[in-house]
């Protein structure tokens, strides 16, 4: 899980990361969560 407040950053697998990962056999899941709000509001 990620989570950010004011700003929507960027995620980047490198070519290399991806082929280990396939080799692997294995999913990869994201969960990001932006919140609007700055984090001193809440």
């Amino acid at each position: 899980m990620i989570a950010y407040y004011g700003s929507n950053p960027g995620l980047h697998l490198s070519a290399e990361l991806i082929k280990r990962l396939a080799t692997l056999d294995l999913s990869v899941d994201f969960d990001l969560y932006n919140y609007a709000e700055d984090k001193d509001d809440l």
